[in-house]
């Protein structure tokens, strides 16, 4: 009879390898989400710098130089209209001028040949009687207000550097000799912002409104530390008014202590030296003229001003 074998003796035989079994799982190791880079200033210095250097922006609504003054004062916003009707030739002009006892805007007396003439100045009715003051920032509007069907001509826009009103009595109206220029299609002037640039540093000194004004003749204005700006028109419609003029004015004023308006004044703000370095340079060197408007100012002034503030306080950072 046979012997029956053990199933201790059996010799097992390898399974095949299985090659659809799972791999084993390799674990990822998580990272974290980095951080926004942390910008060199602050918002705060951002919005004094634009207080200063827009005057379309909401911080310029009551905005102070950001000097070491100590006098307590009145931030004063002052906002004008006026309007360039053309002529029988179909001319316009006039001048953007930084005033305070007269308007913002002189009237050009005669625009023949492509040259604007200038005498008198309007007086300016609501200002504060101030015992002295300074001019914070300076823009205006332009808007064209014809039918479409009849936009026609050129909107010429200059701006000097002069200070006194004496050298630009006549100016030409399409000259290219200025501190900058623009020329624009009047149909396409739907909202053009100009900003009036500060030229000097004697713009921080209060000044007697009597002594920069005497007299309501543009030859005895002074202009001190900033410069003014003509605005023509040619090749438009004949008697019409063609352009829209929004002026704004951010004036800070001292008032007499016998005023019982005075009580209302306030010291100035906290002194910054980098937010008042860079509003300057801003200021001075910055673009003046913006066809897509104040929306156009904003975002130049603010890119600039933040390129300004990030090169200066990086590069303070860095220093030993």
């Amino acid at each position: 009879m046979p012997r029956r074998r053990s199933p201790k003796n059996k010799t097992k035989k390898p399974k095949p390898k299985d090659d659809k079994q799972p791999r084993p799982r390799v674990r990822v190791p998580r990272t974290r989400a980095s951080a926004p880079r942390r910008l060199p200033f602050t918002r705060t210095q951002l919005r004094q710098v634009c207080s200063n250097a827009d005057p379309f922006c909401d911080a310029a609504n009551g905005g102070k130089y950001l000097d070491l003054s100590s006098a307590r004062t009145l931030a004063f916003p002052k906002h004008s209209r006026f309007v360039i009707t053309t002529n029988a030739s179909g001319e316009g002009a006039v001048l953007a001028i930084p005033s305070y006892l007269y308007q913002p805007i002189v009237y050009a007396t005669a625009v023949a040949a492509g040259v604007a003439t200038f005498a008198g100045v309007m007086p300016l009715s609501g200002n504060l009687d101030a015992s002295s003051y300074r001019l914070v920032s300076m823009g205006f509007r332009l808007r064209n207000i014809t039918a479409p069907l009849s936009s026609s001509g050129m909107l010429r826009i200059r701006g000097f550097n002069a200070i006194a009103g004496a050298s630009v009595l006549s100016v030409p109206t399409a000259g290219y000799n200025c501190d900058f220029y623009e020329d624009i299609a009047l149909q396409n002037v739907n909202e053009v912002a100009v900003i009036v640039r500060r030229t000097d540093p004697s713009a921080k000194n209060f000044r007697d409104p009597f002594v920069t004004n005497p007299t309501n003749l543009l030859t005895n204005m002074v202009m001190p530390g900033f410069g003014c700006v003509l605005v023509a028109v040619d090749g438009a419609p004949a008697s019409v008014t063609v352009v829209d003029i929004e002026v704004i004015c951010n004036y800070e004023v001292s008032i007499q202590d016998t005023d019982t308006i005075a009580q209302l004044a306030t010291p100035a703000p906290i002194y910054d030296p980098t937010s008042e370095t860079i509003s300057n340079i801003v200021t001075s060197t910055g673009k003046s003229v913006f066809i897509k408007g104040a929306a156009q100012v904003a975002k130049s002034v603010e890119e600039h001003a933040i390129s300004l503030l990030s090169s200066r306080l990086s590069a303070m950072m860095m220093l030993p």
